[in-house]
């Protein structure tokens, strides 16, 4: 399935949160069964669109993507210095952690 979703109105406006505004005019969702090559053709169908290459936190694959695409640079830098003030053993653990 490959649902398709505009991203126009408020979403297309500057956004205030840490990770920034997505250039992107359209959110692309792919769902299908892990087999018969289905990640493949969902990985191929994905690289050939044009895209920025940052993606919403909340379209991440747990355990296969790294968070590095969500952040922009104004916000990664800022979040490494923290990361690295705040837990320099690299205690505290997350699904999506700050990866410098």
């Amino acid at each position: 399935m490959v649902p398709v979703r505009y991203r126009g109105g408020a979403l297309a406006g500057p956004a205030h949160g840490p990770h920034g505004s997505l250039a992107e005019l359209y959110a692309l969702h792919l769902f299908g069964l892990p087999g018969d090559g289905v990640v493949d053709r969902q990985r191929d169908l994905a690289a050939a669109l044009p895209v920025s290459g940052r993606k919403p936190m909340t379209f991440l694959a747990w355990r296969r993507t790294s968070p590095r695409p969500t952040r922009s640079p104004r916000t990664l830098s800022p979040a490494c210095a923290i990361k690295a003030a705040r837990d320099p053993g690299n205690v505290f653990r997350s699904n999506f952690p700050v990866n410098c």
